[in-house]
């Protein structure tokens, strides 16, 4: 399964809204010096094809092969401001799901203007700047995605022994488990497999 693909994070919009112009969100800042990244980096293929097609400020961000924590921040508060300036309150959660909420009494329209204002905000600040550093922060060598989870999974006692890393695959392309998926101890393997950066 690609990257993008095993994040499986679904966008909670909530309410139907209208669209107000797309007024402060123009690209802001000069692009910031760096160089490739480093083709031999666990994740650079995955950084070298999100600068592909990125917006001249996410490149900047995306050029040095890392996403800081700093760098996260306000990459996730360029956005915020220009769904702001289009009339809406938009939060993002710790496992990655978002919600977006109007702002204002006019903020009613088709979900479809809603969605191209969402798309053009992330393709100018966001597209994939929080990915990439939630996959990095997860899995920085990039390790094998079944052996991880199912160690994991072992280890909080979601699974036995006797399922595998072939059973995982299987399951998470299908997306259906033989254990809930809503419950803490699953959602910390998605989060932090290897247990580098959640406490508890």
């Amino acid at each position: 399964m690609n990257m993008v693909a095993h994040r499986q994070i679904s966008l909670l919009v909530v309410a139907v809204v209208m669209i107000a112009p797309l007024t402060g969100c123009a690209d802001s800042g000069d692009p910031v010096a760096g160089s490739s990244p480093v083709s031999d980096a666990p994740w650079a293929d995955e950084f070298a094809s999100a600068m592909s097609g990125a917006s001249d400020y996410e490149r900047s961000v995306l050029e040095d092969g890392v996403v800081t924590p700093a760098e996260l921040v306000e990459a996730q508060s360029k956005k915020r401001s220009c769904l702001k300036d289009a009339g809406y309150r938009w939060d993002i959660e710790e496992d990655g799901t978002s919600s977006l909420d109007p702002i204002s009494e006019r903020a009613v329209s088709p979900t479809r203007m809603l969605n191209g204002v969402l798309q053009e905000c992330s393709r100018r600040f966001d597209q994939n700047v929080t990915v990439l550093f939630d996959e990095v922060r997860r899995n920085p060598q990039r390790e094998d995605e079944a052996r991880i989870m199912v160690a994991c999974l072992r280890e909080v006692g979601l699974v036995d022994r006797s399922y595998t890393e072939r059973d995982w695959r299987r399951d998470d392309d299908r997306g259906v488990y033989p254990f809930g998926t809503s419950s803490e101890a699953f959602v910390g393997c998605r989060l932090d497999p290897l247990r580098l950066w959640r406490s508890g």
